[in-house]
């Protein structure tokens, strides 16, 4: 239907505790299971089959499985379930016709952490001229805010020149770093305002990137979605 790629659904790490890993039943269901599981059964919620876990030694042959919030929403996505299963987004009642691509950057600034991924908006005939508007007005609220962004800097930096005659160098360093402090504050959520409120209607995703410092987006192009019937 639509080709999304999942930049990081499994990861090849080393075992760590509460590490995941999928163990696959003769009847093709995977089964998750967990380092505390080595070398245990469990029953596979599929066909009820009793599945042997592999010990610590043969888990660190597998693929880990991501089970946080982001990892989840990436399997939702490949997998086409819930609200990427071609229906429209907006109406929920007819068929996508067309989907557009947002990348999804996470960061943190303590560790370095940074994560990406491609959420897909699908739309189907009727809303898509509602939804391009919306995404175009949003860009013009995000200039909005980029301009509110500016102005905020301007002032800092004229009230570090005023300070500068009263404490010349605290003041200057002081209104500097808040200022620069403030900006960047302002610039971990930099997105199109329109998309963020549909990306959070959808999957929530300011509640899925709670762990990360920030995030921010950049729209792909619309693109058909083509159907085998």
């Amino acid at each position: 239907m639509f080709d999304v790629v999942r930049h990081a659904g499994r990861l090849d790490v080393g075992i760590e505790p509460n590490t995941y890993f999928a163990v696959e039943c003769s009847c093709g269901h995977e089964a998750l299971v967990a380092t505390f599981q080595a070398g245990t059964s469990v029953s596979c919620e599929q066909c009820g089959a009793e599945l042997r876990v592999p010990s610590l030694r043969e888990l660190k042959s597998l693929p880990v499985v991501d089970v946080s919030p982001i990892g989840e929403l990436e399997a939702q996505i490949a997998e086409q379930e819930e609200v990427f299963d071609g229906r429209c987004q907006l109406c929920d009642v007819h068929r996508g016709a067309y989907w557009l691509p947002v990348l999804v950057v996470a960061f943190r600034d303590n560790d370095g952490y940074c994560r990406s991924f491609v959420v897909p908006c699908i739309v189907c005939d009727l809303c898509f001229g509602d939804f391009r508007r919306g995404v175009w007005s949003g860009r013009i609220q995000g200039l909005w805010n980029a301009g509110v962004k500016l102005v905020l800097l301007v002032v800092a930096v004229l009230l570090a020149i005023v300070i500068a005659f009263i404490l010349p160098v605290i003041g200057i360093l002081g209104v500097l770093l808040f200022g620069a402090s403030l900006i960047l504050y302002l610039s971990r959520f930099d997105m199109n305002p329109f998309i963020r409120r549909h990306l959070n209607r959808i999957c929530r995703l300011d509640e899925t990137l709670s762990s990360a410092d920030g995030y921010r987006t950049r729209l792909g192009r619309w693109h058909d979605i083509e159907y085998e019937d």
